[in-house]
């Protein structure tokens, strides 16, 4: 059977930060590189599915380095329309800032790596909202998107994430733990069509990313996810 997509999505990690939490949050190199991939990745993105900028939407997690990006990306393609954040699709949850700020104090400083697939911290939910947790949320946010586009639109989206969140469809979809050495990487481009499966129960996902092609079915209402081999 054929599934003829009709939405298609281009999800980015945010890029490159110093986690200043001040607008745009991004380094120079994270700026120059963000415009970089818009221009010779979301540009032809766009041109391959004869998207019209004016009906894109954008919708970007409320972090200032994911809405840095987004209005990069933006500027770049000539989007004038208003980038939405979107807390679903935020970074992952504190629930215990000083703790928290001990786990990634490495990481800020730049001389660590902090896997969040190993580290027993992410999986305590007094300091972290919990990996499951985050999955959870990730794919409530793209089965009501998709459930709201069929009616209402936009049908070409971009979406401006974070490791923490956009780590699920990479392993679900494509079964890549997008940890070290295999991380996924700032502004990196994760495409997606969606497709009927089971009208208004259903919908087949296929993606491509790092030139693997992969496909998945989503149910809309229960939110659970099946990789098709």
């Amino acid at each position: 059977m054929n599934h003829i997509p009709d939405l298609e999505i281009l999800c980015l990690r945010h890029g490159k930060t110093n986690y200043t939490e001040k607008f745009p949050d991004l380094t120079p190199d994270g700026i120059l590189h963000v415009r970089k991939v818009a221009t010779e990745t979301v540009l032809p993105w766009i041109l391959k599915h004869g998207i019209n900028p004016r009906v894109l939407g954008i919708v970007a997690s409320p972090a200032p380095r994911a809405l840095g990006t987004a209005a990069n990306v933006a500027e770049v393609i000539g989007y004038q329309g208003k980038i939405l954040p979107q807390g679903e699709i935020g970074p992952m949850a504190r629930r215990d800032s000083v703790r928290a700020a001990l786990v990634y104090r490495d990481l800020r400083a730049g001389k660590q790596y902090v896997s969040y697939e190993t580290d027993p911290a992410f999986r305590d939910r007094t300091i972290f909202e919990t990996p499951p947790e985050v999955r959870a949320r990730w794919y409530a946010f793209l089965a009501d998107y998709i459930r709201c586009a069929r009616i209402h639109g936009p049908r070409h989206m971009i979406f401006v994430s974070h490791y923490e969140v956009l780590c699920n469809i990479v392993h679900d979809l494509f079964g890549i733990v997008a940890s070290e050495p295999a991380e996924l990487r700032h502004a990196e481009p994760i495409f997606l069509s969606v497709s009927d499966y089971a009208p208004s129960v259903s919908v087949i996902i296929s993606g491509q990313f790092r030139g693997k092609e992969a496909l998945g079915v989503l149910d809309l209402w229960d939110h659970s996810f099946e990789r098709r081999l």
